[in-house]
């Protein structure tokens, strides 16, 4: 359990003949992982690389047209998800089942579900997008002339005529004088100006010039600031834009009902497409998974990871499919290979943790199993509260019934959300912990508050502080040290001797000659410890020593943090729990604000603290535990099997 699981190399080489069929079944039982394999190594062999088989082009062409259908359709086929929902990205779709067939049956399925589906996506998308641009122009019209609302006159009052030349604009009331002053100067008394109404902060001005002198007009209109009206349509003005008003709504419901068809669309086909398109992204996996293998004019070789305990049924498999006319060699001793953690089942959800650091590399030790109780202990210790902990607990059960069985991040993080409720109970009951001191002093009535009700001691009551000092350095020590313990086991085990006494043993030495001496008053202990430093001196140099024996020094005191967030978890209850005491004695209003101050106030205490704690805790395990002797790196172990979310499980005749 301390290491990843123990993995075989199956170099296979098989008759082309069979490799389709190996494959499809190597993929549905999905117990390995098909290596790429590099250029070098297959010059090396004197072989050339496989391609992917003939029917890829196909596939991958339904598969295009399946994800267009599903882009179109997925706006419409979404069912109304909560908050929490669409941030946990949780998707409810229905498996739909499929049955099995041959390729030829999965690609004439799928054009018969996909071609009503296109032909029914574009007549919907025609006309939605006819309607979109018709909504546009109307839009844009009504934008043009609502400056002219209530504007009584037709609008072929201001077209030309044979001697006259009219605008029509918008103007700035402060340019309006300036405008006159230029339309005097160039035209005398030969022009008409009317300022017909106001808008806003503009005026609606009608000019009239004689034929010859529009481009004059023209001219001082653009040099005005007079925004001139093009107009496009016949009427009166206020009946456009009636008008215009009344096609808008009209062309509005018609998109709304032209949506519901799309949505009715969407219910009809989205989730068959959704699952064709996933069993072609299956078989399109199958098709092309032989670029990853080597080929010569009769054979396949491929090279295969599976875990040493599936190797046996991995072979016999091979035997079957292949008729024996097959050629496996295994190999299990090698220096690296794909990662595959093997935890007992109570432990897996913690490797998400590990697996957010780094996984471990095939021959290095794997610290979920160290990390899972430690993470819990510390993670309890710093939220400490019995309450807190019953309503983690229940925020993991509501998870976990709900959410769970759509996801299985979510499974993980409610049973980790679950360790963590109970390790803040216990801790709870240490310090006597219920909302702070809530039951203690407000329920119960005790002076001491939650030291009257703690099985042990509350950090905040009198000196108990200085007991929970040494406590958590100890603490410290023996997590900082358990990973030299474990650093040094992993190079010897690996029969790293140098590094195992130089970088591990030899800092756990130190401490422990100082011990001997101050405990014992003998110079055994000051040797060993002289000696410890001596070595570390000759492995790292003198900087060296320096940053390592810091280190240690720093990593130990930094679990001091335990007992900060324990404190101040404890202390903001309490505060919390007082000023709610004191808003209950607020006359009229207090029954009121003071259980909105409690609940508020314990609430954020809660969210506060749960964040702090997980984050502190994260650090001390991944810079002052994982810092002494984890490395990571490892590359996780994929293997090729099928990944089905919308369809169920099918078998695929192969011929």
């Amino acid at each position: 359990m301390l290491l990843p699981e123990r993995m075989c190399r199956m170099d296979c080489l098989v008759d082309k003949e069979y490799k389709d069929c190996l494959v499809s079944k190597l993929h549905s039982k999905g117990v390995v992982e098909i290596e790429f394999l590099e250029d070098q190594f297959l010059t090396e062999s004197s072989v050339a690389r496989d391609k992917p088989l003939e029917s890829i082009s196909k596939v991958s062409d339904l598969l295009l047209r399946a994800k267009r259908a599903i882009d179109h359709l997925k706006p419409y086929s979404q069912m109304e998800v909560s908050f929490l929902e669409d941030m946990l990205e949780i998707d409810k779709s229905q498996q739909v089942s499929v049955k099995a067939m041959s390729f030829d049956e999965l690609v004439q399925y799928s054009e018969g579900l996909l071609s009503p589906a296109e032909q029914s996506i574009a007549q919907l998308q025609s006309k939605i997008q006819a309607v979109d641009l018709r909504i546009s122009e109307l839009k844009s019209m009504v934008d043009k002339y609502s400056p002219y609302k209530g504007f009584a006159l037709d609008s072929k009052y201001f077209a030309d005529s044979p001697y006259l030349h009219t605008i029509i604009g918008l103007m700035p009331k402060e340019s309006v004088v300036l405008f006159e002053e230029s339309l005097s100067n160039k035209f005398g008394k030969m022009y008409v100006l009317e300022k017909f109404a106001e808008k806003n902060e503009n005026n609606i001005l009608v000019i009239s010039v004689l034929k010859e002198d529009s481009e004059i007009l023209e001219d001082i209109a653009r040099k005005s600031q007079l925004n001139k009206l093009t107009i496009d349509v016949s009427g009166r003005f206020d009946g456009i834009l009636i008008l215009a008003e009344s096609d808008l709504k009209k062309l509005s419901a018609e998109r709304l009902e032209l949506e519901k068809s799309f949505r009715k669309a969407g219910l009809e086909h989205y989730p068959k497409i959704l699952a064709v398109a996933e069993v072609l992204e299956i078989e399109k996996q199958r098709c092309e998974v032989f670029i990853k293998c080597g080929s010569t004019e009769n054979t396949t070789l491929m090279r295969l990871w599976t875990p040493q305990k599936n190797s046996e049924e991995v072979e016999r498999l091979i035997e079957k499919e292949t008729g024996g006319v097959c050629a496996v060699l295994k190999t299990t001793e090698f220096e690296d290979a794909p990662v595959l953690l093997n935890n007992p089942k109570w432990i897996k959800p913690f490797e998400s943790l590990t697996r957010m650091f780094s996984l471990p590399k095939y021959n290095q030790i794997d610290p979920t199993m160290l990390l899972a109780p430690t993470f819990t202990l510390f993670f309890g210790m710093m939220f400490c509260d019995f309450v807190y902990g019953v309503l983690l607990i229940l925020a993991a059960f509501m998870l976990y019934k709900k959410y769970g069985v759509y996801s299985k991040s979510i499974k993980d993080f409610s049973l980790i959300l679950t360790y963590f409720g109970l390790s803040s109970m216990f801790f709870g009951l240490l310090t006597g912990s219920f909302f702070g001191d809530f039951v203690g002093k407000y329920v119960l009535g005790h002076e001491s508050g939650s030291q009257a009700i703690a099985l042990w001691l509350d950090p905040l009551y009198n000196g108990n502080m200085m007991v929970y000092i040494p406590l958590v350095f100890a603490i410290g020590f023996v997590h900082v040290f358990s990973g030299y313990f474990f650093g040094a086991f992993d190079a010897f085990r690996k029969k790293q001797y140098k590094t195992a006494f130089m970088d591990y043993v030899s800092l756990m030495l130190i401490p422990i000659g100082l011990a001997i001496y101050v405990t014992k008053n003998s110079s055994i202990g000051l040797a060993i410890s002289a000696v410890s430093l001596l070595l570390v001196f000759i492995g790292s140099g003198k900087l060296g020593l320096y940053i390592k024996v810091s280190g240690m020094l720093g990593s130990v005191v930094s679990y001091a943090r335990l007992l900060a967030l324990m404190a101040s978890s404890s202390g903001i209850a309490m505060t919390v729990n007082f000023m709610a005491s004191m808003s209950m004695s607020i006359p009229y209003v207090g029954i009121v604000l003071g259980p909105l101050v409690f609940v508020g106030g314990h609430l954020i205490n809660l969210a506060l603290n749960m964040l702090g704690s997980f984050v502190h805790t994260l650090r001390l395990h991944y810079v002052e535990f994982f810092g002494t002797f984890y490395e990571g790196g490892g590359v996780e172990f994929t293997p090729f099997m099928e990944s089905r979310k919308y369809s169920r499980l099918i078998e695929r005749k192969v011929k």
